[in-house]
């Protein structure tokens, strides 16, 4: 006796005027919706390690980008303090640390407003390391760029971690947003927030 196959049942988030998707998705249908980028996770990183729950070779990665952001930067701040014998220059670290947190927190559009005054304070004034209008912002901006770079690459490794294990997924699935790829927000948000 031979067997009809079913057609496929749809994944019915995806159709779902919403730009976020239930919390009941199955694994599957997160997995089928990642491959065909329809779907992708949102999540803070108080929520979620990514350092945990990815690979030992991911971790590598991912101790390098800390590597780099937390103490190679600040210990290049110190020798060109020392270097330019200006213990002025110390503030660096704790701007670096600022640019940090408010990356975290998704204000590195800030680093872009920075970047654009720096440059025009550059055709003003020149371009000087010692000088603090060129440091402090360098090391703002330097501090957002690896701050995101480590925030994109934990987002891969968390959607990899969940894609590949099931438990992982299902442990961890409510401290994510799923978000539709499919939900148009300048047509459809209105709509979402009255139904809401």
């Amino acid at each position: 006796m031979e067997t009809e196959d079913k057609p496929k049942k749809p994944i019915e988030y995806l159709n779902l005027n919403t730009p976020f998707i239930n919390k009941k998705i199955s694994h599957g249908e997160f997995v089928k919706g990642i491959k065909n980028r329809q779907i992708f996770i949102v999540f803070n990183i108080k929520d979620i390690d990514a350092y945990k729950l990815s690979l030992p070779k991911r971790r590598i990665i991912i101790a390098i980008i800390h590597l780099i952001g937390f103490l190679l930067l600040p210990l290049l701040i110190i020798i060109a303090s020392i270097t330019f014998q200006n213990w002025w220059l110390l503030i660096g670290i704790v701007i670096g640390y600022i640019a940090s947190v408010m990356a975290h927190h998704s204000y590195s559009k800030f680093a872009i407003l920075i970047f654009l005054f720096t440059i025009g304070g550059w055709f003003a004034r020149g371009i000087h390391l010692q000088d603090y209008f060129t440091f402090f912002p360098l090391i703002y901006i330097i501090s957002s760029i690896i701050t995101d770079i480590q925030k994109e690459y934990d987002n891969i490794y968390v959607t990899e971690s969940f894609v590949e294990n099931a438990r992982t997924f299902y442990e961890n699935v409510n401290k994510v947003e799923i978000v539709n790829k499919n939900f148009d927000i300048n047509k459809d948000l209105d709509d979402w927030i009255k139904n809401q």
